[in-house]
């Protein structure tokens, strides 16, 4: 138990060592910024949950912002007849459906999880766009958008930290994940049905993307419809995050945990660089080669470890069941 402290400590120390870096080198940064930081971690932090709930199983799933922005959109439909009840049983309602038809079409097609959610995200992207309507956009009542506005957003998101740990550290269905995103082959000799754990780990990221959808439409009162794959652009901050906290697992092995300090971390990092006045370009150039140099540590060491490496060749035809 003392160790475990120890570690949750050492890792906290990665977030507050950059907050006081960027503290001391850059007048406008200090904590004043606190709750812009938090607030502004909560969306990528659920976004990383989503992702790995299907990255746990040895999917790598890109349609995440996609589906997110669709349980936003019917969400919004929603709330404008059945107010916040409308908003949180159209967000569930739009995750789990966008969750559901990309589960079935990868249990049928049998197609690798990164070549599907490519075509996944177009379709999405225009359903979604077909319900905004030619203003590309979806607004919310201020009243229901205060229900997940900060601080409330952030017991939202705490609150799925610990769905998240509980489903993948206390359940069977946890356990089996773990079991076929470790080694599928194994799983499936010991009677795992690897198919259906995928399915499931699908349906289950349907539930996070439904709170994520919330956070999103929730944080401005709108959300912003968008077509020609603009909704990939969602991922790349979340997936930091997630390949982060499996970097870390080796001091904690709590992965919600874990995602929450990367979240934190990288929204530390780019208003930072606001802060110092870089501009929009050079933060993307730096958001790329982070993204780089992160995959290929968390590639090369989870290979060796034998955990999830989104680009190697699976012993058994790509992501299919067993």
């Amino acid at each position: 138990m003392v160790k475990t402290m120890r570690n949750i400590l050492l890792v906290a120390l990665l977030p507050v060592g950059l907050f006081i870096v960027f503290m001391t080198i850059s007048a406008g940064f200090g904590f004043h910024s606190v709750p812009i930081l938090i607030s502004q971690s909560m969306i990528p932090v659920e976004m990383g949950l989503t992702m790995a709930c299907t990255m746990e199983v040895g999917l790598f799933d890109l349609s995440i912002g996609a589906r997110v922005v669709l349980a936003a959109t019917v969400g919004a439909l929603l709330e404008q007849h059945l107010g916040i009840w409308g908003l949180v049983l159209g967000c569930l309602l739009g995750g789990l459906l966008g969750a559901g038809v990309l589960a079935a079409l990868y249990r049928i097609l049998r197609l690798p999880s990164l070549v599907l959610a490519i075509g996944v995200v177009l379709v999405y992207e225009i359903v979604a766009s077909q319900i905004g309507g030619a203003a590309a956009l979806m607004r919310i009542s201020s009243a229901s958008a205060s229900y997940a506005s900060y601080p409330y957003n952030v017991l939202i998101t705490i609150a799925a930290c610990f769905l998240f740990y509980i489903v993948l550290y206390k359940t069977k269905t946890g356990c089996l994940i773990k079991a076929v995103g470790n080694d599928e082959i194994m799983a499936a000799h010991m009677g795992v049905k690897p198919g259906r754990i995928k399915v499931l780990a699908y349906l289950i990221s349907g539930v996070f993307s439904a709170i994520t959808g919330l956070l999103l439409v929730s944080f401005s009162g709108l959300v912003s419809i968008q077509t020609g794959m603009s909704t990939l652009a969602m991922v790349f901050q979340p997936v930091i995050g997630v390949f982060i906290g499996l970097q870390l697992l080796r001091f904690v092995d709590n992965l919600p945990l874990l995602i929450f300090v990367g979240q934190i971390t990288l929204t530390i990092i780019f208003n930072g660089f606001i802060a110092l006045g870089l501009t929009d370009h050079i933060q993307r150039l730096v958001l790329g080669l982070f993204l780089i140099v992160v995959m290929a540590i968390s590639a090369n060491t989870n290979t060796r470890k034998g955990r999830f490496n989104p680009f190697k060749r699976s012993k058994v035809k790509a992501d299919v069941e067993v």
